[in-house]
């Protein structure tokens, strides 16, 4: 499933580019601010229409040279429709932005807002964009919980003997009976 198109601003291009203008600046993602009404993106813009507040809950990596995973929390008692989103760097400044015409999703004040979102950045490498600290973490799944689990190889799914990771249609496809092992027929 292709991620989030993020729109970059003039001024969080312009952080990026490094002072000989040969490559990029190493830059941290800190804070996420939350649109709480649709709006229309200029790359000319410093801040969020719409911007109800920033959060510095946010952790993510580098999954390709331009796509960014990331986890966004909001563990207050504010209620809103989110909107849309602008990441905003270590020096103040506003990178991007994304936004939907439709409320993306609604945080209720007993409830935690936690959003996780494949980024992808069109006209940037952002292999030098890291993520300030976040104090949460996806935790591991389990029978009892849900959480994160790393899927098995086709040599794991044969084995047969791995109980931490999960098993892919495909993977499964591979585990084919033989004389000494069980499997698909």
């Amino acid at each position: 499933m292709p991620g989030a198109i993020i729109n970059i601003t003039d001024a969080g291009r312009a952080a990026l580019v490094n002072g000989d203008h040969t490559g990029t600046n190493a830059r941290k993602i800190v804070q996420v601010g939350f649109a709480t009404a649709a709006f229309v993106f200029d790359p000319a813009m410093k801040v969020m229409p719409n911007e109800l507040k920033r959060v510095s809950t946010v952790g993510g990596e580098n999954v390709a040279a331009d796509t960014i995973h990331a986890t966004i929390r909001d563990d207050s008692a504010d209620q809103f429709k989110l909107y849309g989103f602008g990441l905003y760097l270590d020096n103040g400044v506003l990178l991007g932005a994304y936004c939907e015409q439709s409320p993306i999703m609604e945080k209720s004040p007993v409830a935690m807002l936690m959003l996780a979102v494949d980024m992808v950045f069109k006209t940037l490498d952002v292999t030098k964009l890291t993520f300030g600290d976040a104090n949460f973490t996806n935790p591991p799944a389990t029978t009892e919980r849900q959480g994160v689990v790393e899927l098995a190889t086709n040599q794991e799914t044969q084995d047969g003997t791995d109980a931490q990771r999960a098993v892919t249609p495909a993977s499964l496809n591979s585990r084919t009976a033989a004389e000494a092992r069980t499997g698909l027929v």
